[in-house]
């Protein structure tokens, strides 16, 4: 790319001083404000997200519940209390994700016409290089 070209351009450091914003709180913004037209790319990093999130979760309601079971029952070979046990997981699992989603989705909205923006700065800069 020439050098007069090369100076058009628009970086990513510069588009973080101007706004005040990380480029990650940008991108935040992208896995939950849902834009209309996925990609195929899009859909898949939006469902390995949630994955991550709900094993996360997991990982965390597990101890309790375990904790919450013994404090309550003594058989722990009861088939009801292992149904109950596993209920109680996904349910904690999917509020805590859903709180989450929740919780993300209202601290990115304000960051919307943000990422509008830095998805026309990566045109804009696309155009230049093509030039």
């Amino acid at each position: 790319m020439q050098r007069d070209l090369q100076d058009l351009k628009i970086l990513e450091l510069e588009v973080e001083k101007l706004s005040n914003k990380s480029l990650s709180d940008i991108l935040m913004v992208n896995l939950y404000q849902l834009p209309l037209g996925f990609s195929q790319r899009q859909i898949l990093s939006i469902m390995l997200n949630q994955i991550v999130v709900f094993g996360l979760t997991l990982i965390i309601s597990l101890p309790l519940t375990l904790v919450m079971i013994t404090k309550t029952s003594y058989a722990s070979d009861d088939p009801r209390l292992i149904n109950l046990f596993i209920k109680i997981v996904f349910g904690i699992s999917l509020g805590i994700t859903l709180c989450w989603n929740i919780y993300m989705w209202w601290k990115t909205k304000p960051l919307k016409e943000l990422a509008k923006l830095q998805n026309e700065v990566n045109k804009y800069n696309q155009v230049i290089a093509a030039v």
